[in-house]
């Protein structure tokens, strides 16, 4: 779907119901709450939902998160997910 969306072969509002309607063909409601933050920060970050999903679940842990991606910390920040700094 974020594919998809980057393309503008879907909008948002597509997303949003594929993301909460799994039983017409959505994928992201079978993966549970984290997996739904995910989805909804893809499109609002401009990154793949499996880099949001680790986004996500820092977050609902109240964790900090490392990353190498400059685009995805920026993101994080934007979103309030704490990123863990070098010492």
């Amino acid at each position: 779907m974020w594919k998809k969306l980057r393309r503008h072969e879907m909008d948002v509002a597509d997303v949003k119901q594929a993301r909460d309607q799994p039983s017409r063909g959505g994928i992201m409601g079978a993966v549970g709450p984290a997996g739904q933050a995910a989805a909804r920060l893809a499109p609002r970050l401009g990154h793949p939902v499996y880099d949001c999903l680790y986004l996500a679940l820092a977050g609902s842990h109240s964790a900090s998160f490392a990353t190498a991606d400059e685009r995805l910390r920026a993101g994080a920040e934007r979103v309030g997910v704490r990123y863990l700094a070098e010492s």
